[in-house]
């Protein structure tokens, strides 16, 4: 899918993204033979793109979209699913203590889904319709702000 240039910033967040949606839904092992060692590296793995990656992702995402668009309901969704992945990455890294490892696996499998549906949401919906809102100008002082 072509994307204007300004938002490559934001897509090359997403292939990051997908990347690890993928590892989270797919394991090197079965689910069913899932152990805690494995199971902790999977959230290792998680907290470690989230707090490098994805936050900032976000942050950008709210900062810089969001102007303008504040009643667009893609906006809104896009809002909405960046409180519920933080949401689930909150209770997969602060409290699953005693949850059994098919448990763990379970919501690190529903945030890769989550993750990757999003992603597409972005790719798909969302920055089509930035695209088309916004003049020339405004679209390369939006990619200025993101490269930042």
């Amino acid at each position: 899918m072509k994307r204007h240039k300004s938002l490559f910033p934001l897509s090359h967040d997403h292939q990051h993204g997908l990347a690890l949606a993928l590892k989270l839904k797919y394991p090197k092992k079965p689910l069913s033979s899932s152990t805690e060692e494995e199971i902790s590296a999977l959230k290792s793995e998680l907290a470690d793109k989230y707090e490098n990656v994805l936050r900032k992702h976000f942050w950008k995402e709210e900062k810089y979209l969001v102007p303008g668009f504040e009643e667009n309901n893609l906006m809104k969704q896009m809002l909405e699913e960046h409180r519920k992945l933080e949401g689930l990455y909150n209770i997969i890294v602060n409290n699953t203590e005693g949850w059994t490892p098919e448990q763990q696996r379970d919501k690190l499998y529903l945030f890769g889904e989550l993750l990757d549906l999003h992603i597409r949401f972005e790719e798909r919906e969302l920055f089509p319709m930035i695209e088309k809102s916004l003049s020339a100008e405004q679209l390369k002082e939006l990619g200025e702000k993101l490269e930042k």
